[in-house]
């Protein structure tokens, strides 16, 4: 599962500092954290973190918008996999 590492952030904004829509992203996510947060494989709160960044940032919005339209025409050409009868 892969996590965000906060030591890799931007700076934080001080007190009074404003909204942070005030500030645009200087930082993107990288492919690989945009594939696990498609693929599921990110944990919840740094999907959470990745999600706000991209109503902030339009580019990231975009490239993740590209990264579930290629996993749904992935999954509709995925076989079927029957259900267990003890899976649910």
């Amino acid at each position: 599962m892969t996590t965000l590492d906060p030591t890799r952030g931007q700076a934080r904004a001080g007190r009074g500092a404003g909204p942070v829509a005030s500030v645009p992203p200087r930082h993107h996510a990288d492919d690989a954290l945009l594939a696990d947060c498609v693929s599921g494989a990110l944990d919840p709160a740094a999907a959470l973190v990745l999600a706000c960044h991209a109503e902030l940032c339009a580019a990231c919005a975009r490239r993740l918008a590209d990264y579930e339209a290629v996993a749904a025409m992935l999954a509709e050409d995925a076989p079927a996999v029957p259900l267990a009868g003890d899976a649910l």
